[in-house]
Parts: structure tokens; sequence; C-alpha cells
């Protein structure tokens, strides 16, 4: 595949000696526009490192699965500089996965857009290597009088898709998918493809907001505990903590100013990415940030989840938390989390926020007040009017901190009403829409 290291000035025509009397021929305008667009494409290279790829990219659905793969509308810089643009119409751009099924079975194989490279002589007979094709255009009238239309012969790149483990020396190539086989059905990978701008919503942007949203909703965490810790007795940890979330945050707002700038190129946006994971390095056992893979324009996902990996792991690492977050969900009023078998011989803590216009006393009754237990068992509590698991409403349970709005309560071990495998709900019958209910719950449990 075509690089941008691999045009050189070899590859650029000298300039045209124009003088009076020339008889012209059309390689002369030929000669002359290979020029200009080759110059462009060879400063761009230089200047900017990586730019090609997908500006957008509309794949047909539905046709995937039986083995054809087609493009409803496609905007692309090719890596030699060439655009690529094709928005349906009479030619059609798609390609036949099922004679590459054998290819595509043991591994997940690569769809490239590909044009045949430029060459100093092509025969108009090679259609397969010629590199563009005939094209029609709207008349184009005299701009300075309105009228006179006339059509003008254009081309357009002959853009055709292919399915390779490596791509043919005589086409440039752009990945745009990579496909594999499961059972009788072709599904995609989950590919990332080269592009110029992470657009919102796009995989890669929801990467990076869960990852600058986990990093904050930690330090969010770590600072109020910090504002509940005793300044007499806790001065040495609410040091720690200050250092902690120091770590996690210096870096992060150049981040989010790279995220939410309107399409951030990828390469600038990891490069933000890498100051985040220098400063977070700080908190592992190794506090020297790791040799990171080289950047790879043609695989965004490896390279983007090879650093994000490294972030977490060093935050696990440095921020040892003595319980693990399960949240609960809400549906018909009642506020569910699956048991799991190793809860139940581990402390449990739920944690309750109020909601926007409850007070914290009429949360406290709420909670209360409310049924603990598995689902099978509600129906037996509420005939003995018994209240399922115990509850104990605390301030404070190892690193967990009540702060404002939210509740605490340490729940009753090894707890009769609580079945391993099944969901721990939480609800209660007085109040069956939730209005004086927690606006969110938690269920924290104490780490092995």
């Amino acid at each position: 595949m075509l690089r941008r290291n691999d045009m050189s000035a070899d590859d650029i025509p000298l300039a045209i000696q124009w003088h009076d009397g020339m008889l012209l021929s059309p390689q002369h305008f030929q000669e002359a526009d290979r020029r200009s667009e080759r110059l462009l494409a060879y400063h761009l290279g230089q200047a900017s490192p990586y730019h090609h790829g997908i500006v957008s990219l509309k794949l047909a659905e539905g046709t995937l699965g039986s083995g054809l793969l087609r493009i409803q509308q496609v905007e692309a810089i090719m890596p030699d500089g060439t655009l690529v643009h094709h928005a349906g119409g009479k030619h059609d751009l798609s390609v036949d996965l099922r004679p590459q099924a054998a290819l595509v079975r043991d591994a997940p194989a690569t769809v490239y857009l590909a044009v045949p490279r430029a060459q100093a002589a092509v025969s108009a007979s090679a259609a397969d290597l010629a590199r563009n094709r005939s094209a029609e255009g709207a008349p184009v009238v005299d701009e300075h009088t309105g009228e006179d239309p006339l059509e003008i012969p254009r081309i357009a790149p002959s853009v055709r898709l292919l399915v390779a483990a490596e791509p043919p020396p005589r086409l440039v190539c752009l990945p745009i998918a990579r496909v594999r086989l499961e059972g009788e059905a072709f599904v995609s990978t989950g590919y990332i493809p080269p592009t110029l701008g992470v657009t919102p919503g796009s995989d890669l942007d929801e990467m990076c907001q869960r990852l600058a949203g986990r990093l904050r909703e930690k330090a969010m965490r770590l600072a109020e505990k910090a504002n509940f810790l005793s300044r007499t007795t806790d001065r040495e940890l609410i040091g720690e903590v200050r250092r902690q979330i120091q770590c996690l945050v210096a870096a992060l707002p150049p981040f989010e100013a790279v995220l939410y700038s309107e399409r951030p190129h990828p390469f600038s946006l990891f490069v933000a990415l890498t100051g985040l994971l220098g400063q977070i390095s700080a908190l592992a056992r190794t506090p020297v940030p790791p040799l990171l893979p080289k950047y790879r324009h043609d695989d965004l996902r490896t390279t983007y989840e090879n650093a994000r990996d490294h972030i977490f792991r060093m935050v696990d690492e440095g921020i040892i938390e003595s319980f693990t977050a399960y949240p609960f969900d809400l549906k018909d009023g009642k506020y569910n989390v699956l048991f799991q078998r190793e809860f139940r011989t581990r402390a449990l803590v739920v944690a309750v926020r109020a909601a926007r216009g409850v007070r914290e006393d009429q949360l406290l009754n709420w909670m209360n007040g409310a049924l603990i237990g598995a689902p099978g068992r509600l129906r037996t509590m509420q005939e003995s009017r018994i209240l399922g698991a115990g509850r104990k409403r605390v301030e404070r349970n190892g690193d967990l901190v009540a702060t404002p709005g939210i509740l605490l309560f340490e729940l009753e071990e090894q707890s009769v009403f609580l079945d391993p495998g099944e969901p721990l709900t939480l609800c209660n019958t007085a109040d069956p829409t939730g209005q004086s209910g927690p606006s969110e719950a938690v269920l924290y449990v104490k780490s092995g």
C-alpha cells in the first residue's frame, strides 16, 4: 500500500517548458495536470503525516451476511492523494465475498477501496489497469454571460473494491472493512478504517468519551472522599488522594479539548491520549510510561485500545478501591442488579442518591421501608410483613464515604433473602412508582 513516504521527487514530472508556437497535444495538458496533482500530494504528504483516509462511508444494510458488501456512499482521500467520491448512480461499487470464503474462514480478510496506480503509458484497451473512466458532468455555462452551455468531457477515478490478504502493487488501496465467516454468514469484525476526522458518535469518539468519563467519575469520587476526611487525623491520606486526583485529571482537559473539537484528526487525538497516559503512569507500580507501539493509521482500533488498556491497568494498579461498583437497573419502580455467587461471602453496601426535589429524610424513610431480596421472595416478604435483607445506615465503610445527597447502607451478610445467581431487587410497595425513591442506586461489593 502506498504510504506517504513512497512518493519522492522522482515521481513528479518536471515542469513543461511552454513556448510560443508549441504544437500542443493532449499529452501536454495531461502531463501538466499530473505534475500539479503530484506536487500537491507530495507537499501534503510531507506536511501532514497521515493525510489519507475516509471522510464519509455508508455501507448497504442487509447484504453483508449473504456475502455482498456494497457501498452506497463514500468520500475518501487515497494514500496517493486521489479524491474518491461515489454516491450510487449507474456505477455499482460492491464486491462478492463468496469466492473468498476459504480466505476469510481461517482469519479476517480486509476489504480495500482501490484505484489503479498512475502509470506512464496504459493502453486504452487495458481497462483493468485504466486509472480513470469517462464520466458525465452537467453542462457548463459561460460564467460571465450565463449562456452557451457546453458539455465538457470528464474523467473520474476507476474505483473498485477487492478482498485480499495483501493489496496488489499495481493498485493504490485504502482499507475500509475487515470481514470474517461465522458459520455460513459473513460478519464485520468492528475494524475502524483510516479516517481524516473523528466524527461525533463514531466508534473512536465513543471509546474516547467513555475513557474520559470513567476518569472524571473516578476523580470526582476521590474528591468527594477527600472532602469528608478529617484534616487532623487523615492528613496523609488526604495528600495521597489529592495526588491521585492530580494524576487522573492533569492531562484530561487538553485531551477533552481535542476530543470535543469538530472532527479532530485521529493522530492529533492520539497524541493527546498519550499525554493522558503519561500523567497517569505516575499511579502505576512502575511509574514510567510504557513504550507504545507505533501509531497505525490503518488500524485505529488496535492503536487506541492498546493505549486505553494501559491507562486502565495503571489506574487499577495505583488506585486500589476496596469495593467494586455494580449499578442497579430501574424498571417498573424496581431496582435490580444480578447477585453473583461470589457476593455471598462478601461485605455489601448499597448507595442511593436522592432525586431532585427529594430530601434526604424522605429517601431515608423510603430505604427503611423498602423490600430487599430476590424477586421470588418478594411475595412471601409482603405477606409476612418483613423487609427482607437487613440494612444499616452508615457514614463510611472503608474508602466508601457518604457525600451530600448520597446515603450508604450496609446489608446483612449472607441473608437468606438473597439468592445467588438471581437479581437483588430493591423496591418500596408504598411508593410503587418510585417518586420518593433514589435517582440512582449502586451495589458495592467488597473486593476479594
